[in-house]
């Protein structure tokens, strides 16, 4: 670089400025042009090579859209297949659903059909014990209403019996007995009545009496000694209102005693009911879930037709 005057600008001033001095600008202009020759060789040496490079990625433009396309109608007849699939497995799962839900459907109708069966078992088996029961209640009130009349006749002859015998017995030793009221205000609310009996030879019509002979065979229990019997009801009166309160302490001791027991009885048959009914369906549901019924069933219904099953699903094959 050198230093020199030079006319710069539009006014023609002449002003100091830095400029290149002649060997530097001829380094610089054969620099260049080296440049430039060396750019045109090495074109000139790869033309072929970017030329061959651009032939191929025509052709491999061309096989890899060829392969793309082939990838393509590959995925898509992959498609179309898994969709022949999905149609397939969806007419399948329809008909078996349909065979299930028909079989569920039967199962069902044959339940119904077994509880009306057995709901009517119930009111026929219901009659029959009502018309039973009613025949063993006529049976036994006419056992009863004969019983009774038995006993009547028995008491009846017996009643006869006794009287013949009475009579019998006052031809051998006369015997006089006299219900008689109490007249007496203060000793009727004691004795207000009293048997009097009277036992002598006695012969004829004459009326009975002390004057001619009879005894009071009751005269202890007379109205002579209304203070003894007064007494004596007392302590019945006493002794039965103590006989009731110890009865009644006795039976509350019983009934809760044996209301206890009842309940306690009660708690372990409701126990053991429960009991037995958990044994008898865990029972019921492993022979249930062993024999695999429904399992069986719906593949007997496949088997029965899976001519069926196939004309379907060639169908929808065919319109797929």
């Amino acid at each position: 670089l050198r230093l020199r005057l030079e006319r710069v600008g539009t006014t023609g001033a002449r002003q100091l400025v830095l400029s290149q001095t002649t060997p530097a600008k001829r380094h610089r202009a054969a620099v260049k042009i080296q440049k430039r020759m060396r750019g045109i060789l090495t074109r000139k040496r790869f033309q072929p090579l970017v030329r061959h490079r651009c032939f191929l990625s025509k052709e491999m433009t061309k096989i890899q859209s060829m392969a793309r396309v082939w990838l393509a109608r590959r995925k898509v007849a992959r498609k179309k297949q898994q969709k022949l699939h999905v149609a397939a497995t969806k007419v399948q799962r329809t008909w078996r659903g349909y065979k299930d839900r028909q079989y569920v459907t039967a199962l069902r109708i044959d339940k119904a059909r077994y509880d009306r069966l057995m709901r009517s078992a119930i009111v026929i088996q219901s009659g029959v014990r009502m018309a039973l029961a009613r025949r063993e209640h006529d049976r036994r009130k006419l056992i009863r209403w004969a019983g009774g009349a038995s006993t009547i006749q028995r008491q009846v002859r017996i009643f006869l019996q006794r009287k013949e015998l009475h009579e019998l017995a006052l031809k051998d030793q006369p015997v006089q007995a006299m219900f008689t009221l109490n007249t007496n205000g203060m000793h009727r609310t004691v004795m207000p009545w009293t048997w009097r009996v009277f036992v002598a030879p006695w012969a004829g019509e004459e009326a009975p009496g002390e004057e001619t002979g009879f005894v009071d065979i009751f005269n202890k229990v007379g109205v002579n000694n209304w203070q003894t019997i007064a007494v004596v009801n007392c302590q019945k009166m006493v002794r039965g209102f103590l006989s009731r309160i110890r009865t009644q302490r006795l039976k509350t001791i019983a009934l809760c005693s044996v209301r206890s027991m009842v309940d306690g009885c009660l708690e372990e048959v409701t126990r053991r009911k429960a009991a037995a009914i958990k044994i008898q369906s865990i029972a019921r549901g492993f022979l249930v879930r062993r024999k695999n019924l429904i399992y069986e069933k719906r593949n007997a219904a496949w088997e029965a037709n899976v001519d069926n099953i196939v004309a379907v699903q060639a169908f929808f094959q065919a319109l797929l």
